[in-house]
């Protein structure tokens, strides 16, 4: 490998960390305004409160992200609308294959395997 190649990696490794970063920060960011919707709009007033945060690992499509922040209430009775309790993927993958699969190429590749 060259001089060039080498930045050139290391700018792209850059901006996947930039592109992960940005995904985490917007996620996190909807689970502090969903939670506060919830305890705000859909509970009874003094039943439920806030407790804390939780870390999760979640894989996207703009890579693994391994401590995303995730608030909870203290009866556990919230959870975000933008993954199930137990997801771990976003989905992505399920798409791709299911869009290679329609368009024929998943035959062609799994055959070669």
């Amino acid at each position: 490998m060259n001089n060039s190649t080498i930045n050139q990696l290391d700018l792209g490794t850059q901006i996947e960390e930039m592109v992960k970063n940005f995904v985490q920060e917007k996620l996190e960011m909807i689970m502090r305004e969903e939670i506060q919707n919830f305890l705000h709009n859909e509970q009874e007033e003094g039943q439920n409160s806030r407790n804390g945060y939780y870390q999760r690992i979640l894989d996207t499509k703009y890579g693994r992200i391994d401590d995303l922040t995730v608030p909870r209430d203290r009866n556990g009775d919230f959870h975000t609308a933008l993954f199930a309790p137990y997801q771990r993927r976003d989905g992505w993958l399920e798409e791709a294959i299911l869009n290679l699969y329609q368009n024929g190429v998943s035959t062609h590749l799994f055959n070669e395997c």
